[in-house]
């Protein structure tokens, strides 16, 4: 198979390459399933195979969608391709610097690096020992396509929406710099869309995959140019028999039970404990033969198995959280969710009926995908289901729903055109309360991290900048590494990262909601302190290896009472020094804290209750 082979065609790709082959900036609206990814590999070919650009980068919101994008997708037809996200999947394969030709990357990688501070030497320049070498990232960056997919994860309606100011900043310097810029979603409110089409890129194209509705309308209404594309062979290859219920809390195990056995069913909820909770409650009633669980406070190698034993299951319960949400695709076409924002169910209706796996996408031809929403009795249950996500947006997605199925008609959670006895689902987001206008317009962090980028400012004027006004460039803040494998390997030389075994965890949410006793702590002069474990890179036989140290005569702590810690003093408290007498080579390959003894379950992910 070549090159050109292994890409599939379809009108609406077609129109947003050429459209964005004439503007170099676009935004394309297109159904979960149309295959936006695949515009990536068709304009790298374009443009950098054939053309005068250096590179193609590829933005997303979830390490789980680097590794499925990278390994099925990019990988096998670019072998030039790379990666970047914080954790490991194939080092020799990693491009921290975006210097291959063709990189998936995290949102947190890449709004790090165009903000100067290179993730490969975070620890040097929060220390304030560097600036680091970001003036290679910045070429790279200034020279490649960019593609920011999947954008209304970036822009979604949390509580902590601390990624909106960067994006937005991120995303207007680079259209004024005249890096060709393509933003890519399935399910944004029009308020949104025309916000980045007319404000953020200057207006740019909107490329819309549907048909004439109140979507496009409110769109032209906001005076956004949207050209829409009607494709027809897929709205027939995709057009199922929908069919979406509410049920309550105390029926999701009687839902699960009648669908498990036969099928496999994804149930998604908005937050860890909850899927933990669910997954133990599955277990302990038997309610299916075969139960994956997956969530952000797993380990990276429990994260590969999970990943890889939900895309063989064709019976039994994958329960997830929001990080299977955009992107991944499952052998499923019955989905159990906690109620969320209508984009957020959206999304998760997407991973059903996948025409990558035939014999489920057949079955949901004839028999229809099910979607299963749970409705809350009143607003305590409410406070406890909905997550991260706001009352009011969940109760007014809920109340749009139930008047469609009041009105005995469904609605479609893939396409955006019309047809008989369906709602398609971008009306009833339109019909929610769009709460983001306002920010991707004025916020105010936005606006300063926009001065900072069209300045000459080093890496230390912004992390000041940072700390004076409480602003992270992330939602993900302040991620650290756990290691859960500690018996394995301290005291050992490993020959590859990849025996580490580590979750990710935010430091300061950890210290302030007083979770420390999940990692190892050490007491002196009546004090606690965090344990770590060092990972040195050693010379051995001409070959370097990892050594990891885990000894407790480390000087290197962190106080277990400094419920704020920035990331300065992070780094001061965990940077090793070579001691006397020992031969390290090179830097320090990573710091890690060490799980305590029993914090960490195999299977089940990190006990943070």
């Amino acid at each position: 198979m070549t090159f050109i082979d292994a890409i599939h065609s379809r009108p609406g790709l077609e129109r947003a390459r050429e459209l964005f082959k004439r503007d170099g900036k676009l935004v394309l609206i297109a159904p979960t399933g149309y295959g936006k990814t695949v515009l990536s590999l068709k304009l790298y070919r374009d443009y950098v195979q054939q053309g005068p650009w250096g590179g193609l980068i590829h933005v997303v919101p979830y390490r789980a969608l680097v590794r499925q994008i990278y390994s099925e997708k990019f990988k096998p037809y670019v072998p030039s391709s790379g990666y970047q996200s914080l954790e490991y999947i194939e080092p020799k394969y990693k491009s921290p610097y975006f210097l291959r030709d063709l990189v998936v990357t995290t949102l947190d990688s890449f709004v790090y690096n165009l903000f100067k501070i290179p993730v490969a030497e975070l620890n040097k320049i929060y220390r304030m020992v560097s600036q680091g070498h970001y003036y290679p990232i910045e070429l790279s960056i200034f020279t490649s396509i960019i593609v920011l997919d999947e954008a209304h994860v970036y822009l979604g309606d949390t509580d902590e929406d601390t990624s909106i100011a960067s994006v937005v900043a991120a995303s207007t310097f680079l259209n004024n710099a005249g890096v060709p810029l393509l933003i890519e979603s399935a399910t944004m409110h029009s308020d949104i869309v025309s916000a980045l089409s007319n404000n953020i890129l200057g207006g740019a194209k909107v490329v819309y995959i549907g048909d004439e509705n109140n979507q496009v309308k409110n769109l032209r209404a906001k005076g956004t140019s949207v050209e829409v594309v009607r494709d027809r062979d897929f709205e027939s290859s995709n057009s199922f028999n929908w069919r979406t219920q509410l049920v309550s809390k105390d029926k999701i195990i009687e839902v699960l039970q009648e669908h498990c056995r036969s099928s496999l069913v994804l149930l998604i909820t908005n937050t860890v404990k909850r899927a933990i909770e669910i997954y133990n409650e599955i277990l302990e009633k038997g309610a299916c033969d075969k139960a994956v669980l997956l969530h952000g406070l797993m380990s990276n190698k429990d994260r590969e198995k999970a990943l890889s034993e939900m895309n063989k299951a064709l019976s039994g319960v994958i329960v997830s959280t929001q990080v299977v949400e955009a992107g991944v695709e499952l052998p499923s076409r019955v989905l159990i969710t906690d109620p969320a924002p209508l984009e957020n169910l959206a999304q998760r209706a997407g991973r059903l009926c996948r025409e990558k796996y035939t014999n489920i996408y057949e079955e949901c031809k004839k028999e229809g995908p099910l979607v299963f929403i749970v409705k809350p009795a009143g607003d305590s249950e409410l406070d406890e289901l909905k997550g991260p996500y706001r009352a009011e947006r969940v109760k007014s997605v809920l109340a749009s729903i139930n008047n469609v199925l009041g009105r005995h008609r469904e609605v479609d959670w893939r396409l955006m055109s019309h047809r008989e006895n369906y709602t398609p689902f971008v009306e009833l987001l339109e019909d929610t309360q769009a709460v983001q206008q306002g920010p991707l317009k004025t916020n105010i962090g936005a606006v300063i991290l926009g001065e900072y980028l069209r300045s000459d400012a080093m890496p230390e004027v912004l992390i000041d900048i940072l700390s004076s006004i409480g602003l992270e460039l992330t939602r993900s803040g302040f991620l650290v590494n756990l290691l859960v494998n500690a018996k394995d390997v301290c005291g050992r030389e490993l020959g590859d990262l990849d025996e580490l075994e580590t979750v990710s965890i935010d430091l300061r949410s950890l210290l302030r909601r007083g979770g420390v006793r999940i990692v190892e702590t050490i007491s002196m002069d009546g004090r606690d302190y965090l344990r770590l474990a060092v990972v040195r890179v050693v010379r051995k036989n001409g070959e370097n290896v990892f050594k990891v140290v885990c000894d407790e005569k480390s000087k290197y702590y962190i106080p277990t009472w400094a419920k704020e810690i920035s990331h300065k003093e992070y780094q001061d408290l965990t940077t090793p020094k070579v001691e006397d007498g020992e031969e390290y080579f090179g830097s320090i390959a990573i710091t890690l804290l060490i799980a305590s003894e029993g914090s960490y379950v195999k299977g089940r992910g990190l006990s943070v209750w």
